[in-house]
């Protein structure tokens, strides 16, 4: 991953430089780059294949539905972040949700840092999201 993408993506989840990459993407909610750069080459080529016979719109919902198939598989494979992936298992549920913010209390929660270090109450009110989020589907 190059470094300003995964610098951006810490950034975005208030995240330390230990997060792994993987985890840190997803709680960002941003495509890995490699996986972002094939979407827009393949945008590309299609619009300049298809012409005006496709609109622009279906080539990019069809493009995005590719690459969040291509992310979700890394996800599952990948050998970091598990404890976020425990939390976390379903990409286009997570990157689909209308609400909540990410923020540093709920990064340590999400990838399993510190969480013993956060008062009970937050714990509570952090928890209480992640059966929705762990369920599949």
């Amino acid at each position: 991953m190059s470094v300003p993408y995964r610098l951006s993506a810490l950034r975005a989840i208030s995240g330390f430089r230990t997060e792994s990459d993987e985890a840190a993407t997803v709680l960002a909610g941003m495509l890995p780059v490699d996986i972002l750069a094939k979407e827009i080459e393949k945008k590309y080529i299609a619009r300049i294949a298809m012409g005006d016979a496709i609109s622009m719109d279906v080539i990019r919902s069809s493009e995005r539905a590719a690459s969040m198939a291509i992310w979700q598989e890394r996800w599952i494979t990948a050998n970091k972040g598990r404890w976020t992936h425990k939390l976390i298992p379903n990409l286009e549920q997570w990157t689909g949700r209308r609400n909540g913010e990410i923020n540093f209390v709920l990064t340590q929660f999400f990838s399993g840092n510190s969480v013993q270090e956060v008062s009970p109450e937050v714990q509570a009110r952090e928890h209480s999201i992640v059966p929705e989020l762990s369920k599949s589907g």
